[in-house]
Formats: C-alpha cells, structure tokens, sequence
C-alpha cells in the first residue's frame, strides 16, 4: 500500500500430480516436488514469497508490481508464462524421464482491498479456470469466475 503498487497472489497446481504420486510412489512424487521447488526458486527474486500449500499446491506472492492495474496484470501474467515454461520441462527421476505442466491463477491485490482469504480463494479460482479449459495455463482471476466455477464445480 506505501509504494501504491500492485502485488499478485499465484496458485499453481501440478497437473496429474496425484495420479503421478500414486502410480510411481510417494518417493518419484517427492522428487518432482523438490524438482519444482528448485525451478520455482530460480523464477522468482528474493522479496517474492514461494510457499509449498499441500500435494501438487504452491502458492507465490509477488510484491512489488506496476501501480497501473493493467501493467501489473501483464507483469504477472509474463511472470506466470515464466514458471509454466521452467515447470513444463521434462524431468529426471530416479532414471526415469516425467513430464509435469502446471495449471496457474493468479489474482492481483493493491493494498488492503481484499483479505488474504479472498485473494487465495480468487486465485484458486483462477486455477481451476485454467484446468477446465485444458490445463497448463496461466488464467487472471476476474469476477465473471465466480459463477463459472460453481457450474464448473458442479459438475465434477
């Protein structure tokens, strides 16, 4: 709020990591998430927040964006490409090659206009946008979400 510019809050989900995880083992899943970890560190400078939430769940917070709205979003968005481009290259495991894409919202926030529970919540929204439309993909949250995702959500 004091640099009045904007910060984005990404979720980014591991595509097919559950079935990954439990066809090749907890120990092949453990190594890609440390993998990813890696690559997620490389993506980002050292002020952002790079978070593991559970499973195949990260969480970035980025600080520090365009104060014009529409800057920030792209920002975001080129930064988002950037970590679907680091995560979607094929990995080694145990000898074994694996492939992992990730599926990303993002939600841009500007001082205190949103609780830290909406930001997660629109830019897991966002995620869930972007696997119904195919998966690894970078979506932006925007309001006309929230009525896609209940149909989207009803539906599984």
């Amino acid at each position: 709020m004091r640099s009045r510019s904007h910060g984005a809050v990404m979720f980014i989900d591991l595509d097919r990591f559950k079935i990954l995880n439990d066809t090749k083992g907890h120990e092949i899943g453990d190594l890609l998430l440390k993998e990813v970890a890696n690559r997620l560190v490389q993506c980002f400078r050292e002020e952002d927040t790079v978070a593991r939430m559970g499973g195949g769940e990260f969480v970035i917070v980025l600080e520090g964006l365009s104060a014009n709205e529409a800057d920030a979003q792209q920002e975001a968005m080129e930064i988002g490409e950037k970590v679907r481009a680091a995560i979607d290259k094929p990995y080694s495991l145990a000898g074994h090659a694996d492939d992992c894409s990730p599926s990303i919202g993002i939600c841009l926030f500007s001082g205190k206009d949103k609780s830290v529970k909406e930001l997660l919540m629109q830019a897991d929204k966002a995620m869930y946008q972007t696997k119904a439309a195919g998966r690894n993909a970078v979506r932006v949250y925007d309001d006309k979400m929230d009525d896609a995702n209940t149909e989207f959500l009803t539906n599984l």
